[in-house]
């Protein structure tokens, strides 16, 4: 159960460290199997992707680990006893092409019954999608 500060920054580090490791199946064991994965993709939250389920995010993450190395880690956090407010740092570089993309993206996670059962995240959307322009072309 996360119920301070010190476990949700266990929680997140353990997540982390399976996402790095390339351990998909590994890092979902802390998401509910009913996860609602919420992604921001419009200028200030206009629009959005809801994926629901575990196994629907555990598809979506591999996406990535197919075609780029992923690297991310917590910067900041926050906890108020329901949310965990995040700063993640990440580094993506595309296999096929060495093209990198570096920054931060933010997330607020909802717990339940000591797994995550929804996760936003926002991302800079416009460099997102230029880099994956550029690194699919």
């Amino acid at each position: 159960m996360v119920e301070t500060k010190q476990d949700a920054d266990e929680l997140m580090e353990r997540i982390f460290d399976a996402w790095n490791a390339r351990d998909i199946p590994l890092m979902l064991t802390y998401f509910c199997d009913d996860l609602v994965f919420v992604e921001h993709t419009g200028k200030g939250g206009s629009g959005f992707k809801v994926r629901h389920g575990s196994k629907a995010f555990g598809d979506y993450l591999q996406t990535y680990l197919d075609v780029a190395d992923c690297v991310s880690a917590v910067n900041f956090l926050s906890f108020d006893g329901i949310y965990i407010r995040t700063v993640i740092g990440f580094s993506v570089i595309h296999r096929a092409n060495s093209l990198k993309l570096v920054g931060r993206f933010r997330q607020v996670i909802r717990l339940r019954d000591g797994c995550i059962s929804q996760l936003d995240e926002y991302h800079d959307v416009d460099a997102s999608a230029s880099f994956w322009e550029l690194a699919d072309n």
